[in-house]
């Protein structure tokens, strides 16, 4: 099961991979994504036959392919990057909806929503014809609908940022176009048994956080049709079952002795990303072929994590100054806290609508599952002095499975290919607060409010929002960025569990967010993919891309943020 998304993946390119490994060590663009995206003028078989009679002329000629006959190579048989993609208005798109923001009170303030709002249009995107005619010619996945795309250099739909889209949309009154965007992921599920990190296929090969469920009752409680449940469920099943099946899924042995199961990311790879090969490459650059291979997996990995890059998968060893601790990065090795927070928030959707559908069995068999899960995150991710749920460490395989306590539930389980030990990141992580927004806590328990408590005093909180880490490596998913779904969660996990702290807390990083992204947006007259948290309305940098604006999940947290809390926030 793990090796299929890597066979679909290295099939995608229809030219064969020597011309795109030839191609991407060149680096003839900024930007690796940039030829990936590049749809073929003719079949793959006749560019890759143009590409051997340019390597053979050239070498006739005593000389090296250069960076210019490249180039020119390139125009004459491929179009330019998202040229198969054609702009699409959505037409449940209204300059002003109805009913749009009503606690929005302020003038300038309900205008600058309006004006988030109209980018919209500017999003959507759908497939040229062309495609569907010559599909090999083309990296971008059939959909059954047009999609909306965060924007910039993303062109083409991603999975979790689809969530945050989703909320946008229904704030706007579009649910017939959030509609297509959830219709067009369980399309993907159906298809790949998984939804892809993109809809692109060199990212078959990973998915990403998994949020179609709460997309789905996001649908639900817009609409209470029956319809959007009946159709997810069997395809949420599918997706419960690759989150939870080896390799993704670890049995890990508490210091008591008992065995729990749980989740990690691990994407079935281990050769350059091919929208970042030049990059990839570079960092592997002198290591044997094994170990070649597992960063391979490990970068593959961080980006089905959403947070690629990020301290958060280095190694303890590694080195976090600039880009060299990248080289240690060991996501494998990592039993995130978010991922299993999102876990048992979907099982509980799928209870949830299992018995909206009366499917007594798959609601029973769901809410069971999200009991053991959570027990496990209990003895094993949640930090009972630092009150926050950490991620854990996996160190090794136990020689002695005999000792373990609960042996016979473990010789019985689905899972497993043998039992890890470990310990618990001390890493202070947005992710580890999480847990407040997927209902890991009794809402207003003891926990709940020290968890509040332990966020206001991680360091975290900042003018411009809440750092996505404590560490500073240049790596985009660390100190000082801030990320519009991390606030998303952490501002509504707090509102809905933390009890009365937890929601003067919320209003404070609401209002806090929705100004910082305001006055980035003044400043620059663009929505922004991350800002930086240190100052208000401070561009987020580092990474191994541009800054992106557009954009997507940004729009749709600050319509969502004041959908929720209105403005003025008191």
């Amino acid at each position: 099961m793990a090796d299929k998304p890597q066979n679909v993946a290295t099939s995608s390119f229809s030219f064969g991979e020597n011309l795109l490994i030839s191609v991407q060590q060149s680096k003839p663009y900024e930007d690796s994504k940039t030829f990936v995206d590049m749809p073929l003028i003719s079949d793959g078989e006749a560019v890759k036959l143009n590409f051997e009679e340019m390597v053979k002329r050239t070498a006739a000629q005593n000389l090296t392919v250069s960076k210019e006959v490249l180039k020119k190579f390139l125009t004459e048989n491929f179009r330019a990057a998202g040229s198969d993609l054609v702009p699409w208005n959505p037409p449940d798109w209204r300059p002003e909806p109805e009913g749009f923001l009503p606690a929005v009170q302020e003038e300038a303030m309900r205008i600058w929503a309006l004006q988030v709002h109209a980018l919209w249009h500017l999003l959507g995107k759908r497939i040229s014809p062309e495609v569907c005619r010559h599909p090999s010619r083309h990296t971008i996945l059939s959909l059954p609908h047009p999609m909306m795309v965060p924007g910039d250099r993303f062109r083409e739909a991603y999975y979790w940022d689809s969530y945050w889209v989703v909320r946008g949309l229904l704030v706007s009154g579009m649910l017939d176009t959030a509609g297509k965007v959830v219709e067009n992921l369980m399309a993907l599920l159906d298809t790949h048994g998984y939804v892809p990190n993109g809809a692109r296929s060199y990212y078959l090969n990973r998915s990403q956080p998994p949020l179609l469920s709460q997309m789905v009752m996001a649908l639900w409680e817009a609409s209470k049709d029956r319809r959007w449940l009946k159709q997810a469920l069997p395809l949420l099943l599918r997706e419960h079952s690759f989150f939870t099946e080896p390799p993704k899924a670890v049995w890990i042995v508490d210091e008591k002795g008992c065995s729990h199961c749980l989740s990690r990311y691990y994407a079935s790879w281990e050769k350059p990303r091919p929208e970042s090969w030049w990059e990839d490459a570079a960092l592997a650059e002198g290591l044997p072929p094994e170990e070649a291979a597992a960063l391979y997996r490990n970068l593959a990995s961080a980006a089905e994590s959403g947070w690629d890059f990020s301290s958060r998968w280095f190694s303890h060893e590694g080195e976090v100054d600039g880009r060299g601790g990248l080289t240690t990065t060991r996501t494998t090795s990592v039993v995130p806290a978010d991922l299993n927070a999102l876990l048992y928030q979907m099982e509980r959707n799928i209870a949830h609508a299992a018995r909206k559908l009366e499917a007594i069995d798959v609601a029973s068999k769901f809410e069971a599952s999200a009991a053991r899960r959570l027990r496990a995150m209990d003895a094993l991710l949640w930090d009972p002095e630092g009150c926050q749920w950490r991620d854990y460490i996996l160190q090794g395989i136990c020689s002695d499975s005999s000792r373990v306590a609960n042996a016979e539930d473990v010789a019985g389980a689905d899972c497993p290919l043998g039992l890890w030990r470990g310990m618990r990141s001390t890493a202070v992580c947005a992710s580890n607060f999480v847990g407040l927004w997927c209902g890991c806590v009794e809402p207003g328990s003891p926990r709940a409010l020290s968890a509040v408590e332990a966020l206001r005093a991680s360091g975290l909180v900042l003018p411009g929002g809440v750092s996505t880490t404590l560490r500073q490596t240049g790596e985009q998913w660390d100190f000082p960025n801030a990320w519009p779904p991390l606030q998303h969660m952490i501002i509504e996990g707090l509102n809905t569990a933390g009890g009365d702290p937890g929601a003067t807390f919320a209003k404070q990083l609401a209002r806090r967010w929705v100004l910082a992204s305001r006055s980035a947006f003044d400043k620059t007259g663009h929505m922004h993919e991350k800002l930086d948290a240190t100052a208000v309305g401070a561009v987020g940098s580092g990474g191994e891309y541009n800054p992106q604006v557009g954009f997507g999940w940004s729009n749709g947290v600050v319509l969502s943020l004041l959908e929720t809390f209105g403005w003025p926030i008191v």
